[in-house]
């Protein structure tokens, strides 16, 4: 009995040394995974949000087309038909939203598949943002002064668009970002080589009640910006490398930054955030441009993150239009538009 105790003792410590040599380094490692089916062609910008991930996909032309995928079902969803040029893709929950021939906003709803024009007048429009209800995007507007980018915002529920830094008319503000209530943007009202980020929280429903804000106006150029919860990041030029630096938005006090050091082998861009992680491209430390990746609970920074292509999966590609309805706009199914206002929300 003793000896039968003792092998059972045995093998439960080589299967606890065999899971600390085995199993959890090859956690720590990863695993890249290449999604798209198509490997002739252009795949960009692409975004994840739970078990799905869109991007930009040429395979069928310089038109482009969104692409939807699931990860957890190895489904490939082609969103768009290829009849004008797509941009600047993003998801949220079950909601994608893109930018369609350079001055419409469309938006699709997983669930029942179905795509949704924003009903706009004409303009120039770039990089839509979902969050929730709630849609916004950089949008060119002419002014007495001139053109210049504002940030708007549309509520699906309430279907209104509302002009969130209207009371900024002969300066730029561009890309945004947007996490529930609260919007972010770089600002360009201390001039070009001054760019701050700014932000604003539209809880409530009185437009009257949304006050912009600063979140960082340091020295050197602050561009780049993008939240989650209350969590800002963005790339700061405030040292001669740009690094990434973070704050939380409600008291604009600094969580964490990445200045190592003054190097231009440090050099990082495009940062994103998501829960405790932040991730961005870095220079470091061969001047290749890696991801890096900081963690706020453990503390952890790993530089690089990226590392070898393992497997392909197989997966099933579901065309446009199988099971689709209301496309607002388009041709090929027609859909009603519902009409809109625009309201102002001055500084």
């Amino acid at each position: 009995m003793k000896t039968r105790r003792n092998c059972w003792n045995l093998v439960i410590f080589i299967v606890i040394i065999l899971t600390y040599c085995i199993v959890f380094p090859a956690i720590a490692a990863g695993t890249e995974t290449l999604i798209s089916s198509n490997t002739s062609s252009d795949q960009a910008k692409p975004v994840i949000f739970g078990n799905y991930i869109v991007w930009v996909d040429s395979r069928y032309g310089v038109s482009q087309d969104i692409y939807l995928y699931n990860t957890a079902s190895l489904q490939e969803y082609r969103i768009t038909d290829g009849s004008a040029i797509v941009d600047s893709p993003d998801i949220q929950g079950n909601r994608v939203v893109w930018v369609q021939g350079g001055t419409d906003i469309y938006w699709y709803d997983i669930p029942t598949q179905s795509v949704h024009k924003v009903p706009l007048d004409y303009s120039s429009r770039f990089t839509p943002r979902i969050s929730g209800n709630r849609i916004v995007w950089m949008e060119q507007q002419e002014f007495a002064s001139g053109f210049h980018n504002d940030i708007l915002m549309y509520d699906i529920g309430m279907n209104l668009t509302f002009n969130l830094t209207a009371g900024q008319p002969d300066t730029d503000q561009e890309k945004p970002a947007i996490s529930a209530n609260v919007v972010v943007w770089e600002d360009h009202r201390g001039g070009y080589g001054y760019y701050d980020i700014y932000g604003i929280d539209t809880s409530g429903g009185n437009p009257a009640t949304w006050v912009e804000k600063p979140v960082c106006t340091e020295s050197g150029d602050q561009t780049a910006p993008a939240i989650d919860g209350d969590i800002v990041v963005w790339q700061d030029a405030g040292t001669s490398s740009p690094h990434i630096h973070s704050a939380h938005f409600s008291t604009t006090v600094d969580v964490w930054n990445s200045s190592r050091d003054d190097s231009f082998l440090d050099q990082q861009y495009s940062p994103s955030v998501y829960g405790d992680s932040v991730v961005w491209l870095d220079t470091w430390p061969d001047f290749n441009t890696h991801i890096g990746m900081y963690n706020s609970s453990s503390n952890l920074t790993t530089e690089p993150l990226t590392g070898a292509l393992t497997s392909i999966p197989s997966h099933t590609i579901i065309p446009p239009g199988s099971t689709r309805t209301g496309l607002c706009g388009a041709t090929h199914v027609p859909g009603p538009c519902r009409s809109t206002s625009t309201l102002m929300v001055s500084a």
